[in-house]
């Protein structure tokens, strides 16, 4: 049993509250005043990915030849996946006019693109473009063939490179909590709850955190899958050998991401439950910042048409950091 006390003057408090704030729409949710008797009240939580922050081992396997022919590779052509490519310069620069009809990559796989470059050359290799071995794929020669008559020792081929948005019905983790509460909105301990009430706690909520039925995105997810094929023979190895593999998806969470509570009262014997606003003071107001003698204009370099650039960057240069460091035979940076 809950140790529920509440009386008249604090039920009364609860549904001016719920007459405020208004049931939303939903059944069996009144706001009519409550009458002296005690009322429970349960804080229930929207915990949105609790398992955003997730980094899985990167999965690498490598082949004999690549642990004896390893110190020798220093020249490595990469090569994007398919999706990366497309047809004039529009997408990119967002200026039809500069259209050449080439083939050039899209905005998000440039920015893998720059980050393994860079990543590459900083562990001190020769890097050739996934542009060059494409052109020269379109001649009808194989990646491997078209690395090696560009110079590469290898030809490194990413099978997936993903940089995405997370949705909060998307993210494992996300889930709802129920917990003991008071007037106040305090959580005092964990709450087991019939289906019924825990299925209308949820409904009411999905109602407020997705008004117009679009859920947030709450993380970005990265996949990195790469394959190091030889272009050249090296050793007792053949062109077109795989001597490395390579696997990896991270997730990171937004900050501006986090849980939802509401706290829900109900008249002890009734079950009709009502959303009701806690009893907590507003904080005070912020002193207003001292009068400065000069203004500061911030910009940003992020892609105003990614909402999520800065954040997405940050996350694709870990997963390139980390699968250079692999490959070039270090520990994981």
């Amino acid at each position: 049993m809950l140790n529920v006390t509440r009386v008249v003057s604090l039920a009364i408090t609860v549904s001016m509250a719920l007459v405020a704030v208004g049931c939303q729409g939903l059944p069996n949710c009144s706001t009519v005043a409550i009458k002296e008797t005690p009322v429970e009240y349960v804080l229930a939580e929207y915990r949105i990915g609790s398992e955003a922050a997730r980094k899985t081992p990167a999965e690498v396997s490598e082949t004999p030849a690549y642990k004896v022919e390893r110190p020798n590779i220093k020249k490595v052509a990469i090569r994007f996946p398919d999706s990366c490519h497309e047809a004039g310069a529009a997408a990119v620069t967002g200026k039809a006019g500069d259209a050449s009809g080439t083939t050039i990559f899209k905005s998000r796989c440039g920015v893998w693109l720059g980050e393994l470059e860079r990543s590459l050359s900083t562990n001190g290799f020769i890097v050739y473009s996934s542009d060059a071995v494409h052109q020269l794929e379109k001649q009808g020669k194989s990646a491997y063939v078209a690395a090696a008559e560009l110079g590469a020792d290898v030809v490194i081929m990413f099978n997936s490179l993903e940089a995405k948005d997370v949705k909060a019905g998307g993210l494992a983790g996300t889930r709802f909590l129920y917990f003991k509460s008071n007037e106040n909105g305090e959580e005092l301990g964990p709450l087991a709850l019939p289906e019924t009430t825990r299925s209308y706690f949820r409904t009411f909520i999905k109602m407020r955190k997705e008004p117009k039925g679009a859920e947030p995105v709450v993380a970005l997810a990265a996949i990195l899958d790469a394959t190091a094929i030889l272009a050249k023979p090296m050793g007792t190895a053949a062109a077109g050998e795989s001597i490395w593999f390579y696997r990896r998806s991270m997730t990171t969470p937004l900050k501006s991401a986090g849980s939802m509570r509401f706290l829900f009262a109900h008249v002890v014997g009734n079950e009709q439950w009502m959303v009701a606003a806690p009893n907590i003071p507003a904080p005070p107001e912020p002193p207003p910042p001292p009068p400065s003698a000069e203004d500061v204009s911030m910009s940003s370099t992020a892609d105003v048409a990614d909402a999520y650039a800065v954040e997405r960057l940050g996350l694709v240069r870990e997963s390139a950091m980390d699968f250079v460091g692999r490959f070039a035979g270090k520990s994981a940076q």
